[in-house]
């Protein structure tokens, strides 16, 4: 259940949860939600039950996440797609793809790196959190710059030393439609995630 929203209260929804064991064996989940932050929940029990959904310290648009284990210095890292509230009103849900380090086992985030971004939005490193309410995209966006592009439906995975972060990306083409979507594959060493 959400509070306020104009006092009309309303519910938020989760789905597309990632999960990831931490050291003393609880199970971390992350959720995407259409209320601009990555939803979490723990489990004490291998993943039988829950504790209720709380929102995660990171902005995001309405758009699933991975979460992965860093190979050399046992770091959790999440790679999502990272949005303002005013962002996603304007259609940029999909349009920065970034990552995040936590060093303590998911109770805060850091070390901030974006991977992809669309022209039109700013390149900065930590969006800050909005309130927890129903974000969309407003019904007319005006006109979008050239560069427009989203990235979206990331994965990790990990390979000679090196951190593979995979996703698609698309951009719009004359007459307003998106070109094909292309899988793409960024290789980084892990100390470039913990700049």
């Amino acid at each position: 259940p959400l509070r306020g929203e104009g006092d009309v209260g309303g519910f938020g929804a989760t789905w597309e949860p990632v999960v990831i064991e931490l050291r003393d064996k609880r199970v971390l989940m992350f959720m995407r939600t259409n209320v601009g932050r990555i939803f979490q929940s723990y489990s004490k029990d291998g993943g039988l039950h829950w504790t209720p959904a709380e929102p995660a310290g990171l902005a995001s648009g309405d758009v699933p996440c991975c979460l992965g284990r860093l190979p050399r210095s046992g770091h959790l890292m999440v790679i999502w797609n990272q949005s303002s509230a005013a962002e996603i009103r304007a259609g940029y849900s999909r349009g920065r793809l970034s990552t995040a380090v936590s060093t303590d086992e998911g109770k805060s985030w850091g070390h901030f790196r974006t991977v992809a971004i669309s022209d039109g939005l700013g390149n900065i490193a930590r969006v800050e959190t909005p309130p927890v309410q129903h974000v969309r995209a407003n019904r007319e966006l005006g006109v979008l710059p050239d560069g427009y592009s989203r990235h979206h439906y990331p994965k990790l995975a990990f390979s000679q030393g090196k951190v593979l972060l995979l996703y698609y990306t698309g951009q719009v083409q004359p007459g307003g439609r998106f070109e094909r979507w292309k899988p793409m594959v960024k290789a980084v060493e892990e100390s470039w995630l913990l700049v």
